[in-house]
């Protein structure tokens, strides 16, 4: 979390040109989370220059993180690889550095589904939107990508991630597709593989929850779930699949997400 003066130009929503100066509030060896004024359109192309050194560099912005009254925070990830731009040694990468955290997306242009493993920044724009710009292959362009399916589990816990600050007056609906709550709750993972495992909910939406688990399931593997469990009282299970995965390697666990193939809390 290291501030470096910089100046950011780009064309803002509207079509307009800008030029702000302003600092970087978080930088990684992949981009960095910029506080702008103006609003910008996720996937769009900014230059950013490193006010110190006099170095540009182009960016794309992979989406809003947060926003206040005051400005709008953006994750943006550089266009090409670009590890001495910020004129800061980074250390060695970490154990627990860039763990991927594995999603099942869709590509909103396109329809395409594929397992994306999201960086640090990528995840934060995912826990605050839902959705989050990436590069598709059949698209050739950064395109919208949201969670596979009609349903939608909850970004598990655990992920390193921020409190989200109040978003300006002028947009307060809540961007998430499911209410999250986090409750610690028992419930059961049913699979050929592993049997019946007993695990504690990290989150609960009505479109999944998420967990923490030794074991090693597969993103997009079907599984029966019950929500709430209890030994022994014929509890039923409903059809489920593993959303998404993040690896806690100092844990020796992975936080799952699991989203329910049909919603058992949905009204008929």
């Amino acid at each position: 979390m290291i501030p470096i003066r910089i100046l950011v130009s780009g064309y803002d929503v509207h079509g307009a040109l800008f030029m702000e100066e302003t600092s970087t509030a978080e930088i990684s060896r992949h981009g960095a989370r910029i506080a702008l004024k103006n609003l910008i359109k996720p996937a769009a192309e900014v230059q950013v220059r490193n006010i110190a050194t006099g170095h540009d560099v182009d960016m794309q912005v992979i989406g809003q993180m947060a926003a206040t009254h005051l400005a709008y925070q953006y994750a943006m990830r550089f266009s090409s690889p670009n590890q001495s731009f910020w004129g800061v040694d980074l250390g060695p990468i970490g154990e627990s550095e860039d763990a991927p955290a594995e999603w099942l997306l869709e590509c909103e242009r396109c329809q395409d589904s594929a397992r994306v493993y999201l960086k640090e920044f990528e995840m934060k724009v995912f826990e605050f939107q839902g959705q989050v710009a990436l590069p598709c292959s059949k698209c050739r362009v950064l395109t919208s990508w949201k969670l596979a399916g009609s349903e939608h589990a909850p970004a598990p816990e655990g992920m390193g991630l921020r409190p989200v600050p109040p978003k300006p007056r002028e947009d307060r609906r809540d961007r998430r597709q499911q209410k999250r709550l986090l409750l610690k709750m028992q419930a059961c993972i049913r699979t050929p593989l592993y049997g019946d495992e007993v695990v504690r909910t990290e989150n609960v939406s009505k479109g999944g929850f998420s967990f923490k688990s030794t074991c090693n399931y597969g993103v997009g593997m079907a599984v029966e779930v019950c929500l709430p469990y209890s030994t022994g009282s014929g509890d039923i299970f409903s059809n489920a699949r593993i959303a998404g995965r993040r690896l806690l390697p100092e844990e020796g666990t992975c936080v799952y997400g699991v989203s329910y193939i049909k919603n058992p809390m949905a009204r008929p």
